[in-house]
C-alpha cells in the first residue's frame, strides 16, 4: 500500500498541491513505474486525509502535465516518463567569473568593471520615463531592433569609427553573446570558427557548447600566424582588433590588410568586435576593420558595456550586404526591452553617449596614471604592461611561482585578480601575466589594492 507523508494544513502551498508534489516525485524517482494504478479518489481521500476534492484537483494537475493518464470507469494509471537525470553543477555563462567577487575580495580588480559612480543616473532615468511614454513602447517591438536604435547607431558608429551601415543591416541584442550564437544558423554544421590564441575563451567555449568546430590560431607580433591560418581554414574567424586580448595592442595595419585579403580570397568571414575602441588614451582612434572591408566580409560586433553599463546588456552588430536577409530567414526575435532600446537610441541621438565617454576616457586615463605610478615601486618584481587602451594593466611577475599561486596569495589578501592562462589553448608558461582591472577602483581603493599585493607578494 503506498503512504504518503502527512499533509501540513496551514501551510502556503495547498493541500492539493502538496499531494501533487508527493506523487509526481514519485512517478519522477521511479518508485510509482509506468502503468500502475493510483488510488481511486475515494481511497487516496482516506489515506490522506483530506476531501475528495483536494485529491481531484490534484489528480488533475498530474492528468494535465502528463504523468499520469484518466482511463473512463477504471481509474487513473501512470504514464510512462522519461526519467531525469540529477542535476549536474551548472556550466558557467560566457564571462560569469567576473560577475561577483568573493565575499573576502576587498578589491575587486577583475577585467571589464566599470566606475558606477559615474554612470549618469539622473539623465538616464529621463530618457527611460520619456521612452515608456511612446507609442509602441510596450509592444513586442522588431526582430532586428527598433528603429529608431538602429539609426542612431549607424550615426553615432561612422562618426566614432568609420563603420559603413544603414539600418537594414543593423541587428541590435542582450550582449555579443546572443548575437554571436544568433549567426550560426547563416554557417553550415561542419563549419569552422577560428580564435586567435590567446583570446577570448568564453566565446570560444560557447561555440564549442554548441556543437561547433573551433581551430585556434596562434598570435603573433601584430598580427596571426600567416601560416597557421592558412593551415587551419577556418570558415569564420573571430578578431578584436582595436584592442586584442588579453595581451593587448592593436592588429597592425598590415595585418588588417592580409586578414581583409585572405577573406576576399578564400570566401571565408570575419567577426570584428570592437572591443575597448572608445577607451583609447593616446593617439588617434584605431580605424575599424569594417571601414577598410570593400569586399563584404566583415560583421562588425559591439557593445556598450564598458563606454556605459555592462549591466544595459545591449550590443549590436552591422551585418555585409546579404546577409539581414539570411539572417531574418532564423526568425529570430530581439531579446533587448522596447523602452530599454528607445532610451538608448534618444541618449545617443541627443549626444549625451558622446559627452559621457569623452567623460569616461578623461577619468580612466588619470585612474590608469594613478594606478602605474603606484606599480613603480615594485618595477623590479612586477613589470606592469600597458598599452594605453582599456580597463585593466598586465602585471608580468617577474618571480619564480606560479600564477595559481600568486593569484592565491592576492586573494587572501582581499585583492581579486584574473590570471592570463585562462585564455590560452596551450598556456605560455614562461610568463606569469596577471590583469589588474583598475575601471571599478577609486584613487584609495588602488592605493589599498597595491598595498595590499606588495605585502602579499614581496613580504
Amino acid at each position: 500500500m503506498l503512504i504518503f507523508p502527512p499533509l501540513e494544513r496551514g501551510q502556503p502551498k495547498p493541500l492539493y498541491e502538496q499531494l501533487y508534489r508527493h506523487i509526481r516525485a514519485r512517478i519522477e524517482s521511479g518508485e510509482l513505474g509506468a502503468g500502475e494504478a493510483l488510488p481511486s479518489r475515494r481511497e487516496m481521500s482516506s489515506l490522506c486525509g483530506v476531501s475528495v476534492i483536494t485529491v481531484e484537483n490534484a489528480y488533475a494537475q498530474l492528468t494535465a502535465e502528463g504523468f499520469v493518464r484518466a482511463k473512463a470507469r477504471k481509474g487513473f494509471f501512470v504514464e510512462a516518463i522519461e526519467r531525469v537525470p540529477q542535476k549536474a553543477a551548472p556550466l558557467p555563462m560566457p564571462g560569469e567569473d567576473h560577475a561577483r567577487a568573493p565575499e573576502n575580495a576587498r578589491y575587486d580588480c577583475r577585467f571589464g568593471r566599470i566606475d558606477e559612480t559615474a554612470f549618469p543616473h539622473r539623465l538616464w532615468r529621463s530618457v527611460q520615463q520619456d521612452a515608456l511614454l511612446q507609442t509602441g513602447a510596450l509592444q513586442r517591438g522588431e526582430a532586428q531592433g527598433e528603429l529608431p536604435l538602429r539609426l542612431a547607431l549607424c550615426g553615432y558608429l561612422k562618426r566614432l569609427r568609420g563603420v559603413t551601415a544603414d539600418p537594414s543591416r543593423v541587428v541590435i541584442g542582450p550582449g555579443l553573446e546572443w548575437l554571436i550564437l544568433s549567426l550560426l544558423p547563416l554557417f553550415p554544421e561542419e563549419a569552422r570558427f577560428g580564435m586567435e590564441d590567446p583570446g577570448y575563451t568564453p566565446y570560444r567555449k560557447l561555440l564549442k557548447s554548441y556543437g561547433r568546430n573551433v581551430v585556434t590560431v596562434p598570435s603573433r607580433g601584430g598580427g596571426v600566424d600567416g601560416a597557421a591560418l592558412r593551415a587551419a581554414m577556418p570558415h569564420v574567424l573571430y578578431l578584436s582588433p582595436s584592442h586584442r586580448f588579453p595581451l593587448g595592442g592593436v592588429l597592425s595595419a598590415g595585418a588588417r590588410r592580409e586578414a581583409l585579403k585572405w577573406a576576399e580570397e578564400t570566401g571565408a568571414v570575419i567577426l570584428e568586435d570592437d572591443y575597448d575602441s572608445e577607451l583609447r588614451y593616446r593617439g588617434l582612434p584605431i580605424p575599424s576593420l569594417q571601414s577598410m572591408d570593400g569586399g563584404g566580409r566583415v560583421i562588425y560586433l559591439g557593445s556598450f558595456s564598458e563606454c556605459l553599463a555592462p549591466g544595459l546588456r545591449i550590443g549590436y552588430m552591422v551585418l555585409p550586404p546579404g546577409f539581414p536577409e539570411r539572417w531574418r530567414e532564423s526568425r529570430i526575435a530581439c531579446a533587448v526591452p522596447v523602452p530599454a532600446q528607445l532610451a538608448l537610441a534618444a541618449f545617443i541621438r541627443e549626444g549625451h553617449l558622446e559627452r559621457h565617454v569623452s567623460k569616461m576616457r578623461t577619468l580612466y586615463r588619470r585612474r590608469r596614471e594613478a594606478l602605474l605610478e603606484l606599480l613603480k615601486p615594485l618595477e623590479s618584481r612586477v613589470a606592469a604592461e600597458d598599452d594605453g587602451a582599456g580597463l585593466f594593466v598586465r602585471l608580468r611577475l617577474k618571480m619564480p611561482g606560479t600564477e595559481e599561486r600568486y593569484l592565491r596569495l592576492a586573494a587572501d589578501a582581499g585583492v581579486r585578480l584574473t590570471g592570463v592562462s585562462q585564455f590560452y589553448d596551450a598556456p605560455d608558461e614562461r610568463h606569469i601575466r596577471l590583469l589588474f582591472g583598475f575601471g571599478g577602483l577609486r584613487d584609495d581603493e588602488l592605493r589599498g589594492a597595491i598595498k595590499s599585493l606588495h605585502e602579499a607578494w614581496l613580504g
